[in-house]
């Protein structure tokens, strides 16, 4: 299909112009969403697992920090570690709903909050190099990207579910407006 869009004889014919863009977009918008909301909650995983903490002696990705802190039970590994199981689980293929969201925003919120307890719980501030240089803040700022961009498909999401549910059942809407129902 590639090979036929690059031909320049190809590029003359309009009908086969008009077939490869309804091919590209013959997926359902339902399908497009589910594509996208999957990729930016593994895109913005990944971030988070190669955000690179920057200590006085020591530093890496914060994936080691996890793992270095999770078979001590330090609070920050293991709220990063369920938050990193939920969202992951959240983009397993053949779930409906609003579960998926839900597991996905949960597990963002859950890898936030490891962030949060990981830089607050130090009374040193051995890591807090991590903020004034530039690679480790370029990763900060890339994870802090990812997760707003799910949070926006989320919310995007939520109002498509909400605006379907308004069309499905209209009764209600009138209901919740005060007037008697019918």
């Amino acid at each position: 299909m590639l090979f036929l869009c690059c031909q320049r004889e190809t590029m003359k014919r309009p009908l086969t112009l008009i077939l490869l863009v309804v091919l590209l977009f013959s997926v359902s918008s339902e399908q497009r969403f589910e594509s996208r909301f999957t990729w930016a909650t593994l895109i913005s995983v990944y971030a988070f697992l190669l955000i690179l903490i920057s200590g006085e002696d020591f530093g890496g990705p914060y994936i080691l920090y996890l793992l270095l802190g999770a078979p001590h039970g330090a609070t920050y590994a293991m709220s990063g570690i369920v938050g990193l199981l939920l969202a992951t689980y959240s983009v397993v293929p053949k779930r409906i709903g609003l579960m998926p969201l839900a597991g996905s925003i949960t597990g963002h919120s859950l890898m936030i909050w490891s962030l949060f307890l990981f830089f607050s719980g130090e009374r040193l501030a051995y890591n807090m190099p991590t903020f004034s240089q530039v690679l480790p803040l370029i990763s900060f700022i890339a994870f802090a990207l990812c997760a707003v961009g799910v949070l926006t498909l989320f919310f995007v999401r939520l109002y498509g579910l909400y605006s379907r549910f308004r069309r499905r059942y209209p009764s209600l809407n009138s209901c919740a407006k005060g007037a008697p129902a019918s």
